[in-house]
Protein backbone atom coordinates (compact mmCIF):
# COMPACT_ATOMS: atom_id res chain seq x y z
CA UNK A 1 0.00 0.00 0.00
CA UNK A 2 1.18 3.42 -0.56
CA UNK A 3 0.67 4.40 3.49
CA UNK A 4 3.58 1.14 3.61
CA UNK A 5 6.02 2.25 0.87
CA UNK A 6 6.16 5.67 2.55
CA UNK A 7 6.75 4.46 6.15
CA UNK A 8 9.31 2.33 4.50
CA UNK A 9 11.04 5.26 2.68
CA UNK A 10 10.90 7.27 6.04
CA UNK A 11 13.09 4.35 8.14
CA UNK A 12 15.24 4.12 5.01
CA UNK A 13 15.80 8.19 5.28
CA UNK A 14 16.08 7.81 9.61
CA UNK A 15 18.93 4.91 8.87
CA UNK A 16 20.71 6.74 6.16
CA UNK A 17 20.14 3.81 4.16
CA UNK A 18 20.90 4.76 0.45
CA UNK A 19 18.64 2.63 -1.48
CA UNK A 20 15.16 1.65 -1.20
CA UNK A 21 14.27 -1.91 -2.81
CA UNK A 22 10.75 -1.55 -3.85
CA UNK A 23 8.72 -5.42 -4.07
CA UNK A 24 7.82 -6.42 -7.41
CA UNK A 25 4.52 -4.69 -8.65
CA UNK A 26 1.75 -6.05 -10.30
CA UNK A 27 1.84 -6.32 -14.23
CA UNK A 28 -0.15 -3.23 -14.38
CA UNK A 29 0.16 -0.83 -11.67
CA UNK A 30 -0.59 2.85 -12.33
CA UNK A 31 -0.89 3.27 -8.25
CA UNK A 32 2.40 1.70 -7.32
CA UNK A 33 4.00 4.00 -9.74
CA UNK A 34 2.22 7.08 -8.64
CA UNK A 35 3.38 6.18 -4.75
CA UNK A 36 6.71 5.94 -6.01
CA UNK A 37 6.59 8.88 -8.09
CA UNK A 38 5.14 10.48 -4.84
CA UNK A 39 7.74 9.47 -2.27
CA UNK A 40 10.57 10.77 -5.25
CA UNK A 41 10.04 14.33 -4.38
CA UNK A 42 10.64 14.52 -0.65
CA UNK A 43 13.45 11.86 -0.54
CA UNK A 44 15.98 13.39 -3.10
CA UNK A 45 18.86 11.86 -1.99
CA UNK A 46 17.53 7.87 -1.99
CA UNK A 47 17.86 5.27 -4.61
CA UNK A 48 14.49 4.15 -5.41
CA UNK A 49 15.29 0.36 -6.94
CA UNK A 50 11.93 -1.27 -8.80
CA UNK A 51 12.98 -5.28 -8.26
CA UNK A 52 11.42 -6.60 -11.53
CA UNK A 53 11.24 -10.06 -12.83
CA UNK A 54 13.02 -11.67 -16.10
CA UNK A 55 9.54 -13.34 -16.75
CA UNK A 56 6.65 -13.11 -14.82
CA UNK A 57 7.24 -16.30 -12.22
CA UNK A 58 3.59 -16.95 -11.75
CA UNK A 59 2.67 -16.59 -15.74
CA UNK A 60 5.76 -16.67 -18.12
CA UNK A 61 3.66 -16.98 -21.18
CA UNK A 62 1.67 -13.59 -19.51
CA UNK A 63 1.33 -10.78 -23.19
CA UNK A 64 2.18 -8.38 -20.69
CA UNK A 65 6.13 -8.25 -20.91
CA UNK A 66 7.82 -7.29 -17.07
CA UNK A 67 9.96 -4.84 -19.39
CA UNK A 68 6.29 -3.02 -19.88
CA UNK A 69 5.42 -2.60 -16.38
CA UNK A 70 8.51 -1.11 -15.95
CA UNK A 71 8.75 1.28 -18.75
CA UNK A 72 4.60 2.45 -17.36
CA UNK A 73 6.60 2.92 -13.66
CA UNK A 74 9.64 5.11 -15.85
CA UNK A 75 7.21 6.82 -17.51
CA UNK A 76 4.91 7.69 -14.43
CA UNK A 77 8.57 8.88 -12.83
CA UNK A 78 8.82 11.18 -15.88
CA UNK A 79 12.49 9.18 -16.20
CA UNK A 80 13.65 10.13 -12.84
CA UNK A 81 17.35 9.37 -12.33
CA UNK A 82 16.52 7.83 -8.74
CA UNK A 83 14.53 5.16 -9.73
CA UNK A 84 16.27 1.83 -11.40
CA UNK A 85 16.01 -1.77 -11.62
CA UNK A 86 16.30 -4.24 -9.37
CA UNK A 87 16.25 -7.71 -12.01
CA UNK A 88 15.84 -10.87 -10.42
CA UNK A 89 16.49 -13.88 -12.93
CA UNK A 90 14.12 -16.29 -13.42
CA UNK A 91 14.55 -19.79 -14.29
CA UNK A 92 12.29 -19.10 -17.67
CA UNK A 93 14.21 -16.92 -19.61
CA UNK A 94 12.45 -14.78 -22.31
CA UNK A 95 13.86 -14.59 -25.87
CA UNK A 96 17.24 -12.59 -26.74
CA UNK A 97 15.66 -9.58 -27.79
CA UNK A 98 13.72 -9.23 -24.48
CA UNK A 99 17.27 -9.81 -22.71
CA UNK A 100 18.66 -7.36 -24.91
CA UNK A 101 15.74 -4.77 -24.48
CA UNK A 102 16.87 -5.27 -21.12
CA UNK A 103 20.51 -4.51 -21.03
CA UNK A 104 19.76 -1.25 -22.11
CA UNK A 105 18.09 -0.18 -19.09
CA UNK A 106 19.19 1.64 -15.81
CA UNK A 107 19.63 -1.85 -14.38
CA UNK A 108 21.17 -1.03 -11.11
CA UNK A 109 21.29 -4.46 -9.29
CA UNK A 110 20.89 -8.38 -10.93
CA UNK A 111 19.13 -10.86 -8.26
CA UNK A 112 19.69 -14.39 -8.03
CA UNK A 113 17.77 -16.29 -6.64
CA UNK A 114 18.77 -19.88 -5.37
CA UNK A 115 16.31 -21.62 -7.51
CA UNK A 116 17.80 -20.83 -11.25
CA UNK A 117 21.01 -22.35 -9.94
CA UNK A 118 21.56 -26.17 -11.25
CA UNK A 119 24.23 -28.82 -9.84
CA UNK A 120 27.31 -29.67 -11.91
CA UNK A 121 29.07 -32.67 -11.69
CA UNK A 122 30.84 -32.24 -9.27
CA UNK A 123 27.85 -31.42 -6.80
CA UNK A 124 28.54 -27.78 -6.97
CA UNK A 125 25.52 -25.19 -7.78
CA UNK A 126 26.15 -23.34 -11.26
CA UNK A 127 24.26 -21.49 -13.73
CA UNK A 128 23.61 -22.76 -16.84
CA UNK A 129 25.34 -21.18 -19.74
CA UNK A 130 22.38 -18.95 -20.89
CA UNK A 131 21.87 -17.93 -17.28
CA UNK A 132 25.97 -17.02 -17.51
CA UNK A 133 25.66 -14.81 -20.64
CA UNK A 134 22.99 -12.28 -19.30
CA UNK A 135 25.51 -11.77 -16.06
CA UNK A 136 28.04 -11.30 -18.27
CA UNK A 137 26.63 -8.34 -20.61
CA UNK A 138 25.30 -7.11 -17.21
CA UNK A 139 28.72 -6.73 -15.41
CA UNK A 140 29.80 -5.14 -18.39
CA UNK A 141 27.35 -2.35 -17.64
CA UNK A 142 28.63 -2.39 -14.36
CA UNK A 143 25.29 -3.59 -12.84
CA UNK A 144 26.03 -4.69 -9.12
Amino acid sequence: SERALKQEVMWAQHISCPAVLAPVPAKKCPNFARALYSNLAGYANTQFMVRMPLVWPDDPESAVDPWETWNDIRNVCEHHACVSVALELTSDLPDQDTIDQWGAEQVRMMIIPTSVFLTNAAGFPVLSKRHQSILNVMFMRNVD
